[in-house]
């Protein structure tokens, strides 16, 4: 499945037992909106283990973090699932951590990676 919204685009995947959430483009409210719409769809398909690559996403607004941040409560907390993000930019790193993203999920350079750690 694909949503669009402006330049920011979003693919999902559901594979042996993992999510795989893909974004590119700038990542603002209206993105965040659509990702935790597709972490709605891996709900529905019975996914706990997501995956989320912001390789193509570098920049990550406050409002868009503030998505993030919902994402990794519905996943972590309240479904008990496991997270795994991928790609973090620098500064996307920087911010994940000082909100506390990085404590709830991992953060990995590559997909396989990811894997490992959701395995």
């Amino acid at each position: 499945m694909a949503f669009s919204a402006n330049s920011f685009q979003i693919s999902t995947r559901f594979e042996k037992e993992v999510f795989f959430i893909r974004t590119s483009g700038y990542i603002d409210n209206e993105a965040g909106e659509k990702i935790l719409e597709a972490m709605n769809e891996g709900f529905g398909l019975g996914a706990r283990k997501f995956l989320v690559n912001f390789q193509a996403s570098p920049v990550i607004n406050s409002q868009g973090v503030s998505a993030i941040f919902q994402l990794s409560e519905q996943i972590v907390d309240f479904r008990k699932g496991r997270l795994t993000f991928v790609g973090l930019s620098q500064t996307a790193m920087m911010v994940f951590r000082n909100t506390g993203l990085l404590e709830v999920a991992g953060s990995v350079t590559t997909e396989p990676e990811a894997l490992k750690e959701l395995a």
